[in-house]
């Protein structure tokens, strides 16, 4: 699973992510943690990170899950995005006999 996103100011402008910490959870509706993801900012691309889980995703059951960003300042401040709906669905391409 890989999720781009873009964080920026409410004037538009990308925000510099030098001095910041990210951390992101993937949690299903009771709020249950799922999967702890990694979160990396993207090079020569302020304000730009991918969300990112790099293991087996097989026992996560089809449905709708939730993520955010908890931004950590060095000065101490820490900021919460909004939040993003995953919805994980069956395959659907299937390994036929040609």
């Amino acid at each position: 699973m890989i999720l781009g996103v873009e964080l920026k100011t409410f004037l538009g402008a990308r925000v510099d992510l030098t001095n910041a910490t990210l951390k992101a959870q993937l949690r299903d509706v009771q709020d249950a943690l799922v999967a702890m993801l990694t979160v990396s900012p993207i090079n020569n691309r302020p304000g730009v990170v991918q969300i990112a889980f790099d293991g087996d995703t097989s026992p996560w059951a089809v449905g709708q899950y939730r993520t955010d960003l908890l931004i950590s300042w060095k000065n101490g401040l820490i900021q919460q995005s909004e939040t993003y709906a995953i919805i994980v669905i069956d395959g659907v391409t299937q390994n036929v006999p040609a």
